[in-house]
């Protein structure tokens, strides 16, 4: 997987205000230069040069090098997985505990409190956020469990993890569907897990909003707590 800092990151986000910047960069410069020939002001030339100066800067500063949207699908992938280690101690349970091996997804965030959440549409057509809530789900011999958290790409940031766990023989089902709950929003679409009590959600694609979740990690989390939830209750 490839490997990337949070500077890089940054620059993958900013990626299309920067080449409006060179571009109105050049512009502006062949603007100022047309119009000091045409005038005869060789002083205005100073201008172009400054103009070109700053066009090159923006260009060598924020547009040359930037990853790629692959890049950011390994750096977020890379993240989940060396989560699990963190998942585990917030659990209280080791991996010797665990009889599969643990699925994640990632699913639509709300954002970090003190950090901007951006959004940027790839060469892929695909619209990425630079936060993302990442679930990781864990199967011990009697209980299934969770682990959320937040994680922002640019600014490297996480937020405080939502842990959850379930015996098998409580778990109702998984699915995807409607957010159901009598305060939704109405649109969004949901992760649910459902029990003898109550439900627990995870957005897949909020009202309005920008970004969509994992589909395809979602369903295999779906598949696997199914397979989980037959061999329990035989």
């Amino acid at each position: 997987m490839s490997v990337i800092t949070a500077q890089d990151a940054k620059k993958y986000f900013s990626y299309p205000t920067m080449v409006k910047y060179m571009w109105y960069s050049i512009i502006g410069a062949i603007i100022a230069g047309y119009l000091a020939v045409g005038q005869g002001i060789t002083q205005a030339w100073l201008g172009v040069l400054v103009l070109g100066a700053a066009a090159v800067l923006i260009y060598m500063s924020g547009v040359k090098g930037v990853c790629t949207d692959q890049d950011i699908e390994d750096a977020y992938a890379n993240f989940a997985i060396r989560t699990e280690d963190k998942a585990l101690a917030a659990l209280n349970i080791t991996k010797n505990d665990l009889i599969r091996t643990t699925d994640w997804f990632w699913s639509v965030s709300g954002g970090i409190q003190g950090h901007e959440k951006r959004y940027r549409t790839g060469k892929d057509g695909d619209i990425r956020a630079n936060t993302r809530s990442f679930l990781l789900v864990m199967y011990a011999e009697n209980q299934i469990m969770s682990y959320e958290v937040d994680f922002n790409i640019e600014a490297d940031a996480v937020s405080k993890s939502n842990n959850s766990e379930w015996f098998y023989k409580d778990v109702v089902g998984v699915e995807v569907g409607p957010d159901d709950r009598s305060n939704a929003d109405g649109g969004g679409e949901m992760f649910i897990l459902r029990s003898s009590g109550g439900a627990k959600y995870f957005p897949m694609k909020k009202s309005g909003s920008s970004d969509t979740a994992d589909g395809d990690k979602a369903q295999v989390v779906m598949n696997s707590i199914r397979a989980m939830l037959r061999e329990k209750k035989r």
